[in-house]
């Protein structure tokens, strides 16, 4: 995988909730997507992916620091002295992640995606 998960910061707070991430490579990040899991009472990774955020059509230089918020936001990009810190907003009204143990943040790689509308027939 070309991104890797640093930490996510201030589970629970909207105004500081956030995931940062960090570029290995140069990288396609519209290529990858967010997900929350939570794990049930005897410890395995549940099957409810109750939020997914998949990244915008952006190059991400390597080195490059991302950091998605959960708050509202417009997407943009600082320069910091030899890297640039890339900001992603969720746009979400609500915390996603929750501030105890029981909550992962999986980082996905998506190539491709099919969505098909599910009919009641």
């Amino acid at each position: 995988m070309k991104v890797k998960i640093n930490k996510v910061n201030s589970p629970g707070n909207l105004a500081k909730e956030r995931v940062g991430f960090v570029a290995l490579e140069t990288v396609e990040i519209s290529n990858y997507a967010v997900m929350d899991h939570s794990f049930s009472n005897d410890g395995d990774l549940s099957d409810i992916g109750r939020h997914v955020y998949k990244f915008p059509k952006k190059v991400i230089p390597q080195g490059d620091k991302i950091v998605l918020y959960t708050k509202r936001g417009t997407n943009s990009a600082e320069q910091k002295e030899g890297y640039t810190v890339h900001f992603f907003y969720w746009n979400r009204a609500a915390t996603v992640w929750n501030a105890n143990d029981r909550d992962t943040c999986i980082l996905m790689e998506v190539h491709d995606t099919q969505v098909v509308k599910v009919n009641a027939d």
